[in-house]
């Protein structure tokens, strides 16, 4: 049987992976910096979705320490939009925290509200320190009794991040992180791409 097909991806929901390893000359000062901060206000927000660990607001990039980070971060956004064909006159400011995981620590599913778009940057990842699970954004596609892990399945994707890199998505893909099973903390760098 001679067998002819067209196809067309729709509903495609891509998750950038910018490898900013020029940055890891500043991963000592800003861990200094985290660590410091921590130590001024150690009682973690318990609303926030990381357990056993520690999170900031997001007002890290007041810190002038910081700021070559969000001018990074700020050009990797304006290339995805690029991408996205968004309107180039939009006006967008880039806001960060810190996320401290400690071991045995993990980040509840969640996804970002009332922000355009998100990442999170990677400071410090020990090994088997929990990969990042991305779920599936179809509210059908939990029902679907054939799932698999690629491109176009409905399983979960999960990412091994590294240090240095820098992960942005769509603000709606509710993510979750995996526990911690090293005995260091995992520290990130979370962002919300805000409109101005």
């Amino acid at each position: 049987m001679n067998i002819t097909a067209e196809c067309s991806d729709y509903f495609v929901t891509r998750v950038w992976r910018f490898q900013l390893q020029e940055l890891q000359q500043f991963h000592e000062q800003w861990l200094d910096l985290v660590n410091k901060l921590r130590q001024a206000s150690p009682t973690p927000d318990a609303r926030r979705s990381t357990r056993n660990g520690w999170k900031t607001p997001y007002d890290l990039f007041k810190r002038k320490e910081f700021e070559v980070l969000q001018h990074t971060i700020h050009e990797c956004t304006r290339h995805i939009f690029k991408q996205m064909a968004v309107d180039p006159a939009l006006k967008f400011k880039v806001n960060g925290s810190v996320n401290i995981t400690d071991p045995e620590g993990y980040n509840r599913q969640h996804g970002h509200s009332n922000t355009l778009f998100v990442g999170c940057y990677y400071l410090q990842v020990p090994e088997n320190s929990g990969d990042i699970c991305f779920t599936d954004p179809r509210p059908g596609a939990k029902y679907a009794p054939l799932s698999c892990a690629s491109n176009h399945g409905s399983s979960n994707i999960n990412i091994s991040p590294r240090e240095g890199d820098l992960l942005m998505f769509p603000s709606w893909l509710e993510h979750s992180v995996e526990t911690n099973e090293s005995s260091e903390s995992r520290i990130s760098i979370p962002v919300n791409i805000d409109s101005v």
